[in-house]
């Protein structure tokens, strides 16, 4: 299976669940209609915890979680492949598995009733939208300082760099939330528009790798031993 395909999947899927999610929830009269990305009438959670949203949203998430958990670790067998003097760049590996497993969590328990499983849900996203975002920064530094001498990353330098900024928007996002927060100043329309944000780059962060994956021809095979 090629690499970009991989990669694809990680991206497109959950944009396509989340908007998904939201477009029914709308016409079932679950959630207000509005531009969330800049209004925030809603969070992504409450546009997709109830009627059939929930059921679109958990069956693509959950399946596409493992999928990213595949991503992370062919992105780790492709930097070490490319940085042969380097450590495995198991930090990479470790903190993108241990945020797309609680992504998983995340899905599983949103729309269930009682405080565990609201402390779940919401443990689930924060470790998702922390430990992800750290991986794909590492990701990035790896693939910046591997430019410096391998040929084919120097040719595709914009593209990582386009990533590095789509890490420092979210960074933005969480500085915004956090001052807000600090200054008295959030509110539940700043916090639904800055999540709204922060996962649209999150995912089409991993759109970025596809284009450079299919360029590069990074794949996987399956075999067995006879």
């Amino acid at each position: 299976m090629h690499g970009a395909m991989i990669a694809a999947i990680a991206g497109l899927v959950p944009i396509l669940a989340v908007h998904a999610a939201y477009v029914i929830s709308i016409s079932e009269g679950f959630s207000p209609a509005c531009f969330p990305y800049i209004e925030g009438c809603t969070s992504i959670s409450a546009a997709a915890r109830n009627g059939n949203a929930l059921f679109l949203f958990r069956g693509l998430i959950i399946p596409c979680s493992i999928i990213l958990v595949l991503y992370w670790r062919l992105m780790q067998l492709w930097l070490r492949s490319l940085d042969q003097g380097r450590r495995s760049h198991r930090a990479v590996l470790l903190l993108g598995t241990t945020g797309s497993l609680f992504l998983i969590l995340y899905a599983d328990y949103l729309g269930s009733s009682g405080e565990a499983y609201r402390w779940m849900r919401r443990y689930g996203i924060f470790m998702f939208f922390g430990l992800t975002p750290i991986a794909q920064l590492l990701q990035v530094r790896a693939l910046l300082r591997i430019a410096e001498t391998n040929k084919f990353v120097a040719a595709n330098r914009h593209l990582v760099r386009w990533q590095a900024g789509f890490c420092v928007v979210m960074l933005a996002c969480g500085v915004v939330s956090v001052g807000a927060d600090w200054l008295g100043l959030k509110t539940y329309e700043l916090g639904s528009a800055l999540e709204w944000v922060f996962a649209w780059f999150i995912f089409n962060f991993f759109l970025i790798t596809a284009a450079i994956w299919a360029r590069a021809g990074v794949g996987f095979s399956l075999t067995t031993d006879s």
